[in-house]
């Protein structure tokens, strides 16, 4: 799915009482995931909201890093500090270059408060003392790189399973599901391959380009994965998968945008820029032939360019 489908599906999902659950855009590592939640789904959702009588907020978690629930707990309780923050700003007006300074008191208060906490009420968490008096389903939870969590999955999905279900809360998760998921079929990996260079074996149109003596890497595994399909290697987190997320949209990124955003940011000459604007459409069909959507790849050959034409 496009962004644009995606966009229109989650605010349909935000609007659905029928049960409660979650949903996942996933996508693979590096195919603007990220960007998209930041850039167009986040702004969508904030429009969406404040044409009706008592809006939501949206909150952005990510999960990379986090070691334990106990920290995702944190991470929802400090979240609603963000609001002071804004507050503090706007009184002091500390803007721009002066924007680290309430960083700065933002991350030691937080500091402070925990040790605090742990001092007066070392039982008690932020989270659960919050919690008694915040309404979490005034909130909108989008919760990003749910398989860069070192903690359990299964605890995240347990955790976050009573907040859906008894605080009635709305959460978008942005993951790789694949990563998660985990792939099992390793076994005798030499024979794999070496089954996959046969000939006589019917292997679709896209060997149809192949009839050269050389096969290439991506269609080398490609044929590999169809002989020998991949299998799951973390059953109990697609069981709870099944139980917590209703929906899973496959993100699918508009490449030319994408590839003329990355333009726009980077250092590059008009010169360079303009000849890969010329050839973007082959840029595109490339990324698509080798189902190789990771920008950061893109990024990367940019940097080179950039560092040639110095």
């Amino acid at each position: 799915m496009d962004g644009t489908q995606i966009i229109k599906e989650i605010l349909w999902y935000l609007d659905d009482e029928t049960y409660n659950y979650a949903v996942m855009i996933d996508g693979e590592w590096g195919c603007g995931k990220t960007y998209f939640i930041k850039k167009s789904l986040i702004k969508e959702i904030e429009i969406f909201e404040r044409k009706k009588k008592e809006s939501r907020k949206v909150k952005y978690i990510s999960l990379y890093g986090c070691k334990s629930v106990e920290q995702l707990e944190d991470n929802f309780a400090w979240l609603f500090a963000d609001n002071a923050r804004e507050e503090v700003a706007k009184k002091f007006k500390i803007f721009d270059k002066k924007k680290n300074i309430t960083e700065k008191i933002y991350v030691t208060t937080i500091k402070l408060a925990n040790l605090a906490i742990r001092k007066l009420s070392p039982f008690e968490s932020m989270y659960k003392i919050n919690s008694n008096w915040l309404n979490l389903s005034n909130y909108i939870f989008i919760i990003d790189d749910l398989e860069r969590c070192t903690c359990s999955i299964n605890e995240v999905f347990g955790f976050l399973n009573q907040l859906i279900e008894h605080e009635h809360i709305k959460v978008i998760f942005v993951a790789n599901d694949k990563e998660i998921v985990g792939e099992k079929n390793t076994d005798n990996i030499e024979l794999q391959y070496l089954l996959s260079t046969k000939k006589e074996i019917n292997w679709s149109t896209q060997s149809d380009s192949l009839n050269n003596k050389s096969i290439p890497i991506a269609e080398l595994e490609r044929r590999r994965r169809i002989l020998f399909p991949p299998k799951c290697a973390n059953l109990s987190y697609l069981v709870l998968r099944e139980k917590l997320i209703g929906r899973i949209f496959h993100y699918q990124p508009d490449i030319i945008y994408l590839i003329k955003e990355i333009l726009n940011a980077s250092n590059l000459n008009e010169l360079y820029c303009n000849i890969i604007i010329d050839n973007i459409e082959k840029y595109q069909s490339i990324m698509m032939k080798y189902s190789h959507y990771n920008f950061r790849t893109f990024q990367f050959y940019i940097s080179r360019i950039q560092h040639i034409q110095s």
